[in-house]
């Protein structure tokens, strides 16, 4: 049975919670108790398959087994996760073609999910606005891609537009598939993007960040 795409997330995000509350050593909670039910939630989101959650409760629980020395469970986990990752780049190969018409929406994450990227929009001088946008195609039902769009702030000292994506790519920590685009990129700035640049910036409740000074 495919899970709706949004029903992973509650579910992830508990189970990630259960786990950071087993590996601190001042809870008052059982640990045991907690690490077990953490990994039981990771365990059945990613047996379900067939979602963007699946992928990430896979690579959640390969990094927990690692981390707890359970090499029997790395296996038994190494299947699923061969499946999960051959369904994820059939998706990413459909998401990632941008030619035609580009359907867009604004994702609705809980302030978990979005604040390591706006931790690292904050940190940066050289962000003007930014936004956050959902990319959903039908050959990929379960899947997105999430653009964050960035739009540098004038007046101030402008990193590197050839790398500066993969900078703030690297800074950001999210279970999901983010793509960061800068508008300065060359690929970006080109006069054959600019319609598609000036669409996804009147997307209404796109803009997650305004920092600029104009």
């Amino acid at each position: 049975m495919r899970q709706h795409p949004q029903e992973g997330e509650p579910r992830y995000l508990m189970a990630c919670l259960e786990l950071d509350e087993a590996s601190d050593p001042t809870s008052l909670q059982s640990r045991t108790a907690m690490r077990e039910s953490g990994l039981a939630r990771l365990e059945a989101l990613a047996q379900q398959g067939h979602s963007e959650w699946a992928v990430a409760a896979a690579r959640r629980l390969e990094e927990a087994y690692e981390a707890g020395e359970d090499f029997a469970a790395l296996a038994d986990l190494r299947s699923v996760r061969k499946a999960l990752e051959a369904q994820d780049q059939q998706a990413l190969e459909a998401l990632y073609e941008f030619g035609g018409r580009v359907e867009l929406s604004v994702p609705a994450f809980s302030a978990r999910v979005m604040r390591p990227i706006l931790d690292v929009l904050r940190r940066e001088p050289a962000v003007g606005r930014a936004f956050f946008l959902k990319r959903t195609v039908s050959q990929a039902a379960g899947w997105s891609l999430y653009l964050l769009v960035v739009e540098r702030k004038p007046g101030v000292p402008q990193p590197d537009p050839q790398h500066w994506w993969q900078a703030l790519d690297e800074q950001i920590d999210m279970p999901l598939r983010l793509m960061v685009v800068d508008l300065e990129h060359p690929h970006w700035a080109s006069p054959a993007r600019q319609p598609l640049v000036e669409h996804l910036k009147r997307i209404e409740g796109a803009c997650i960040y305004s920092g600029r000074s104009l």
